[in-house]
């Protein structure tokens, strides 16, 4: 990667856009808020930790790869980008199917 693009940030933009919008919009019906905003936390981090947990034991599938901080930060990178798509998909699928931390829409 050469150049940054404003055009490699709309992607993650939409992403997080839907994430904040869906998460407000569950987050105003929901009884118990606090366990709520706790199974969301936990969601994002659990699935942050295992994707990097993912990313950096197939990384020596790569040629060149190393254990150094460029590429394990890279590896961070694509996690988190992994932690939105688990989140977009777990609020989606709460609109699909009308629920969502129990509550039922």
């Amino acid at each position: 990667m050469d150049k940054l693009r404003l055009s490699i940030f709309v992607v993650p933009i939409i992403a997080l856009t839907l994430i904040i919008s869906l998460y407000l919009h569950f987050l105003k019906r929901v009884i118990d808020r606090r366990n709520y905003q706790y199974f969301i936390v936990s969601t994002a981090i659990v699935a942050f930790m295992l994707n990097l947990v993912w990313e950096v034991a197939h990384g020596s599938l790569y040629e060149g790869f190393q254990y150094d901080l460029d590429h394990i930060s890279f590896c961070a990178l694509a996690s988190v980008a992994d932690m939105f798509m688990v989140l977009v998909l777990l609020f989606a699928f709460g609109v699909y199917t009308k629920t969502l931390f129990g509550l039922v829409l």
